[in-house]
């Protein structure tokens, strides 16, 4: 008991200083980077142990995560109905803080990038202002400004409100759905990347479409999987990074997947490839990211703002991370894959560890990207799954980059765990998961 909650303390340490030391670092040296690395250690050695402790299933911690993660952001949003705005601006620093206009704290601030521009009477275009409240210029697929305007979709707070209800009600109902009974994914529900991902609500829509998406798609009704690849289709079209998830999904469950569904797939794939001059045009006018936290990509490492020293050590740490990841979780891993029914799992697991490396590699992105997470735990986390120590090891690895999202070690870390992703996903590739024929 002593240990557990010596472990406790230790997590719940590393967490806050994860969150205030970006405070003190915003332009890191050698030594920050270090203190930045014996946080993320320590961070990783806690989550393995609270993983196989009896605190794991505990109701009462679950209980008052979901009062963090939920529970905050309503009481923050009923402070701000009575004009204090003081309870969601302190909620909103668990993530990377919320956005202002005139003093004044801004819900849903990137939604209302497609809100604003849906009420405005500019012709909506790329790399235009189309009448943003900050006036950022306008790094959206068009058609989906047009869609919004079409439906008269102009109150952020309205599509922002349901936007977090329909995501909750969905993750309830996932929980129940795959008895779930570890603590780890209430965890994740209050790192920085969800935090900041339900204040700014765009990646709370895209993640919300592409786990409806995957369990549609999972059944083995030719309606279900209809729908499943309408539904992903839906969310290639509102956002363009779930083409990776689309693309790897065709790969590793072409079998299984009904040939209807197939080909609506494809053609969410085909929608972007005929548009390939506006992706360039998105990614030019985009924001590009910090390499000191709140983003993460391969991109980062030639970024301006980085010293050649900065650059080494940023390097050396994220080979010797997805080395430390390879070598400790190898035994495991031969473990999960040799178990009879993960051979199952593993077509569904590699397209989302897939996705997150398709991420990494090809831009920079906020952290709130990282949602991609949320599906990948929440399979991981299932009843028959989650007691083997291959899935408690890389759920930690999850958690562990979560929670330290804002550290500029984020940069390494998160990089570790994208190449650790595509080791693990040609490994499985080479020795189980080529003939699919079933589902979970």
């Amino acid at each position: 008991m002593l240990a557990n909650l010596v472990n406790f303390v230790l997590i719940t340490t590393c967490w806050g200083l994860a969150l205030v030391l970006p405070h003190f670092q915003t332009n890191p040296g050698v030594l920050e980077l270090i203190l930045d690395s014996s946080v993320v250690l320590l961070l990783f050695l806690a989550f393995n142990r609270f993983l196989n402790s009896g605190l794991k299933t505990s109701r009462i911690l679950k209980s008052a995560l979901v009062l963090i993660s939920l529970g905050g952001f309503l009481a923050g949003v009923s402070a701000i109905a009575l004009n204090r705005s003081s309870i969601y601006d302190f909620w909103s620093h668990l993530g990377s803080g919320t956005m202002k206009l005139n003093g004044g704290v801004f819900l849903f601030g990137d939604l209302a990038h497609l809100t604003s521009a849906a009420g405005c009477s500019k012709p909506i275009s790329i790399g235009n202002n189309v009448c943003d409240p900050w006036g950022r210029l306008f790094n959206q697929n068009p058609q989906v400004g047009e869609f919004f305007r079409f439906l008269q979709i102009t109150n952020v707070n309205f599509l922002g409100f349901v936007a977090v209800l329909v995501f909750f009600l969905s993750l309830g109902a996932a929980i129940r759905f795959l008895k779930i009974e570890s603590v780890s994914f209430y965890i994740l529900l209050c790192t920085p990347v969800v935090i900041l991902a339900l204040d700014r609500g765009n990646e709370i829509l895209t993640i919300t479409l592409l786990m409806l998406g995957l369990y549609l798609l999972r059944q083995n009704y030719l309606a279900t999987q209809i729908f499943g690849s309408l539904v992903l289709g839906a969310a290639v079209f509102f956002k363009l990074w779930p083409i990776f998830l689309v693309l790897f999904l065709l790969i590793f469950q072409w079998r299984r997947i009904k040939t209807l569904p197939k080909i609506f797939l494809g053609l969410s794939i085909l929608y972007w490839l005929l548009r390939i001059h506006q992706i360039k045009e998105i990614m030019n006018v985009t924001q590009s990211g910090s390499p000191y936290g709140v983003s993460f990509g391969l991109k980062l490492f030639s970024h301006s703002g980085l010293t050649f020293a900065q650059i080494l050590i940023l390097a050396t740490l994220t080979i010797v991370s997805v080395g430390f990841l390879i070598q400790s979780g190898n035994i495991a891993l031969n473990e999960f894959i040799g178990s009879k029914n993960n051979d199952i799992l593993l077509p569904w697991l590699v397209p989302i560890m897939l996705t997150y490396s398709a991420i990494w590699f090809t831009s920079d992105s906020y952290i709130y990207r990282m949602v991609i997470f949320i599906p990948l735990v929440l399979i991981l986390s299932r009843r028959a799954t989650a007691e083997f120590e291959w899935s408690k090891f890389v759920i930690a690895a999850i958690l562990v980059t979560a929670v330290s999202s804002r550290l500029a070690i984020t940069t390494a870390i998160s990089s570790a765990l994208a190449l650790y992703f595509i080791y693990v996903s040609l490994y499985a590739w080479r020795n189980r998961i080529r003939p699919v024929k079933k589902s979970i």
